[in-house]
């Protein structure tokens, strides 16, 4: 069986972690994200209350933010 968890990138790369969530009474929802250099150290992060949406909503909102985190970075 393969390990499907967090590894660290290749040298000189960055990691990307984030996380889109919604409560499922309310659709209240946030995304938050991380990003690590190759040594697993912590350059920025980001966490954001979106409104009302659906978990699948949330997590496309955290790929773009994270993205962009990113791009405004280099």
């Amino acid at each position: 069986m393969e390990f499907t968890g967090w590894r660290y990138p290749l040298i000189g790369w960055v990691m990307i972690d984030v996380d889109g969530y919604s409560k499922e009474n309310s659709g209240m929802a946030g995304v938050s994200g991380v990003i690590r250099d190759d040594m697993r150290i912590w350059i920025v992060g980001f966490t954001l209350n979106i409104g009302i949406c659906t978990s699948a909503c949330a997590e496309l909102w955290a790929v773009n933010n994270g993205l962009n985190l990113a791009w405004s970075k280099v």
